[in-house]
């Protein structure tokens, strides 16, 4: 069943456990709100996308109730917050790949030119999704990369898995890596860097190398927040969010951020923050600005990312917000 709701109005519900908005299973909505969707009840919910349907929600208005958008068991990654990386289109714009965790976990594969639900795979021990040339890939628990290439109709074609490139036990990667084209970054908890090149079909694994100095571990920095990484292509920079705490704080806020020259690793800037930081981002301009927030404060502070200087503040962005993405 397909649904399209375009709403420049009021769409409410009122009383406890309300929903303004239910998309049934098996349904294919797309939701364009520049209104208001309103559901003010305790447990209210604006959207609610039940198992195994599919909702596209361009959102220029206002949604009121709960998260907003739910994704109900069987879809997406309940209880476990919206990532950027559980969710992503393959290069040539035909699949939209769906990380499910249920807890089981799995992958949903919707054909976007035929608007339908291709295939679902399950996918155990691997998460989150890296899109590529219609394929993607997964980190998985024991070290190593799952790659799932799909064919023209968005089923899986065949899997391989790769040897393992790093060590969860003595030092996980985070699950907020950085993409530029077929290009990614992963920090681990240690503040290493671990580069990978998905552009062909064997992914190549990049030597990885550390954020630290010894002079910068014995003072306790590390790598930290919820978007941590940022990249100017033009310039080759690659930015980090940093802090100094002790073991198992790589998601508090930031209080400096450091500046490193991709070709040669080394850092060549520290950037002192006015206010701490949970996620940054860098725009692509020739003069880049880096743009940073800290979950629960609705404010976006604006810097230059040459200078490091402060130029500005943008309020009343709402209080949840945790990622920054260029547009």
């Amino acid at each position: 069943t397909n649904l399209t709701v375009n709403n420049a109005g009021l769409i409410a519900a009122n009383g406890n456990f309300s929903t303004a908005i239910d998309v049934n299973a098996g349904a294919l909505a797309t939701i364009n709100n520049s209104g208001t969707i309103s559901a003010t009840g305790t447990f209210g919910i604006g959207i609610l996308v039940q198992p195994g349907a599919i909702a596209g929600i361009v959102n220029t208005g206002t949604i009121i109730g709960g998260t907003g958008v739910l994704l109900a068991s069987g879809t997406g990654t309940p209880g476990t917050g919206s990532t950027l990386i559980n969710s992503g289109i393959t290069n040539d714009q035909r699949f939209l790949v769906l990380y499910n965790m249920t807890p089981a976990q799995s992958v949903s594969v919707v054909d976007l030119a035929n608007r339908r639900l291709a295939s679902e795979g399950i996918t155990p021990g691997c998460a989150m999704t890296l899109p590529g040339e219609r394929r993607f890939r997964m980190l998985c628990a024991d070290g190593t990369l799952l790659s799932v290439e799909l064919d023209d109709e968005g089923r899986e074609a065949r899997r391989a898995r790769s040897a393992p490139f790093f060590d969860p036990r003595k030092d996980p990667l985070t699950e907020k890596p950085l993409r530029s084209g077929d290009q990614w970054w992963f920090s681990s908890f240690g503040s290493m860097i671990q580069p990978l090149d998905l552009s062909a079909e064997v992914p190549r694994f990049l030597p990885a190398w550390s954020l630290l100095t010894d002079a910068d571990r014995a003072e306790g920095w590390r790598v930290g927040g919820i978007q941590h990484l940022g990249v100017h292509d033009k310039s080759g920079r690659l930015y980090a969010l940093m802090h100094q705490g002790g073991p198992d704080t790589h998601k508090d806020p930031g209080t400096e951020v450091w500046v490193y020259d991709l070709a040669t690793r080394k850092r060549v800037q520290r950037i002192a923050l006015r206010d701490p930081a949970t996620s940054i981002l860098i725009t692509p301009a020739d003069e880049p600005l880096l743009i940073a927030m800290l979950i629960g404060v609705p404010n976006v502070e604006v810097y230059s990312a040459t200078t490091g200087q402060h130029q500005r503040t943008i309020g009343e962005i709402g209080h949840t917000v945790a990622f920054l993405q260029n547009y």
